[in-house]
């Protein structure tokens, strides 16, 4: 519950669907049984809650963590439209829109700042709106781009990202 107190007094059952990873290229639902709790906070706004499940599914999702990794792989790998196809050959049918929301939801690592670092201008939309990319020399890979092309923005990224020793432009 949102007041964090235990509760064993179960206030009844529900079922939840939740697609997972196909078995020899067939889709799989998993019909889980999940109960819901009355909370035992007298304070608490909500009076019932029900069981999480952190290891299937994440709250309110309709298909299961190993489902969504591995369209999101999927998405990472091949792009939206042909790792829709595949999905969809291998059993598990997704649109297009949702392998790239999955791609989209994906936590970058934080990269370690470039000894050599490029900074180049370019136009987002011709004479109207320009922005900065920032590029790690050392492996040619693109880190950052900022919203602007000001002088004020490159030092802010510079103060927050110490230890570049070299800035081509």
């Amino acid at each position: 519950a949102s007041c964090a107190a235990l509760s064993s007094r179960v206030h009844g059952y529900y079922t939840r669907i939740v697609a997972d990873l196909p078995w020899a290229g067939v889709p799989v639902l998993l019909h889980l049984s999940v109960r819901r709790f009355v909370c035992a906070g007298s304070d608490c706004a909500r009076r019932t809650f029900s069981e999480p499940l952190p290891e299937v599914a994440a709250p309110s999702a309709r298909r299961s963590l190993r489902l969504a990794n591995e369209q999101r792989q999927l998405g990472l790998q091949a792009g939206g439209e042909m790792a829709a196809r595949i999905a969809t050959r291998q059993g598990m049918p997704v649109s297009p829109a949702t392998i790239l929301r999955l791609v989209r939801r994906t936590h970058q690592t934080e990269r370690a700042t470039p000894s050599l670092l490029g900074v180049d201008e370019w136009s987002y939309r011709k004479r109207l709106d320009f922005k900065t990319i920032l590029v790690d020399l050392s492996t040619n890979r693109p880190l950052e781009l900022l919203p602007d092309a000001s002088a004020a923005t490159l030092a802010t990224w510079l103060q927050a990202h110490p230890g570049v020793e070299v800035i081509a432009r």
